[in-house]
């Protein structure tokens, strides 16, 4: 009788050890600020075990309780994470040379680095997203990018810079999608062109200039899709015909400053069906 109690004691001890220590599949995704991470390199600390994360940044492993997983991605600081209680793991990661200011309110200041010590961009992170205003910085310290987010979306005035300084666009987004007037400039700072944006998408009639601020092209657009060119010229201001493009169909002639023909695309619908080099 007592042999058998210790049988059972004994049983009953190993089924649990065994339970304690069972291998399970560890899940989970891994991301930055941005976006999800493909390509890292997931491994169980001391194995031969390993994997790394698919196109949407999501792994697939498996490990025991006590198991220390690492995370490794070139430009990235590597991170180890042990194994509890919980099979969904998932993993933030931060580029090398990033710091985290951690700040009232569930919000987050995001700073990071170039590799030559000088500020690459700054911005605020609420409850995980992107929000607030956000500054994207060149290698020699010039601003490059200066946006807005609401929630994690673009949302608000956005404006970017060359690495001289000069502008190069500036608009607006809405929860997302550009939206109403955008204007874009040569790296010389002249105006290149102007027009609208609504939903997203290209809208309306749209100016192209010269780099001397020469008219070269109107462009009329409904969604995207290129309806009608309403005028073209060289750059010294002269007419040229403009091919036979209405309500989205026909053909469109393209020329070089100096008016010299070079191609013809065809469009039916507002979309390209077939270009014709002009030799």
């Amino acid at each position: 009788m007592i042999t058998k109690k210790i049988l059972l004691t004994l049983t009953l001890t190993t089924t649990m050890l065994l339970s304690t220590y069972a291998q399970e599949v560890i899940t989970g995704t891994v991301s930055d600020y941005y976006e999800e991470i493909p390509g890292v390199s997931v491994l169980v600390s001391g194995t031969t075990v390993g994997t790394t994360t698919d196109y949407s940044g999501n792994y697939s492993i498996e490990a025991k309780k006590g198991d220390v997983l690492s995370f490794y991605y070139m430009g990235m600081e590597g991170i180890e994470i042990t194994v509890g209680k919980y099979k969904i793991i998932d993993v933030k990661m931060y580029a090398e040379g990033e710091k985290k200011i951690w700040k009232k309110n569930n919000s987050q200041t995001y700073l990071k680095y170039h590799s030559n010590g000088k500020k690459e961009c700054i911005g605020e992170i609420v409850k995980g997203k992107q929000n607030g205003v956000w500054k994207h910085y060149y290698m020699n310290g010039q601003l490059m990018l200066k946006l807005s987010y609401l929630k994690g979306k673009k949302d608000g005035n956005e404006e970017e810079y060359y690495r001289n300084g000069q502008m190069s666009s500036t608009g607006s987004y809405l929860q997302g999608k550009q939206n109403g007037k955008w204007k874009y400039y040569y790296e010389n700072g002249k105006l290149h062109k102007i027009g609208n944006y609504a939903d997203g998408k290209i809208t309306g009639k749209w100016k192209y200039n010269y780099e001397n601020e020469k008219l070269n092209i109107i462009k009329l657009w409904k969604e995207d899709k290129l309806m009608e060119i309403i005028s073209c010229f060289d750059e010294k201001g002269n007419p040229l015909e403009i091919g036979t493009l209405a309500n989205g169909d026909g053909t469109v002639k393209h020329y070089d400053k100096d008016g010299k023909l070079y191609r013809e695309t065809h469009y039916l619908k507002g979309n390209i069906i077939k270009i014709k080099p002009i030799r």
